[in-house]
């Protein structure tokens, strides 16, 4: 059980990075995207 419990611990821990990085990832692309319209102006 408590095997189980850490495991379920684990994933959660895992898909929660992996939406934090998701988010990171969309901020870096805007920023890129605003950057280059700038250059471009």
């Amino acid at each position: 059980e408590a095997a189980r419990l850490k495991e379920e611990k684990a994933k959660e821990a895992a898909e929660k990075k992996a939406a934090e990085d998701a988010k990171q990832a969309e901020l870096d692309a805007k920023a890129a995207e605003v950057a280059a319209r700038h250059e471009a102006a």
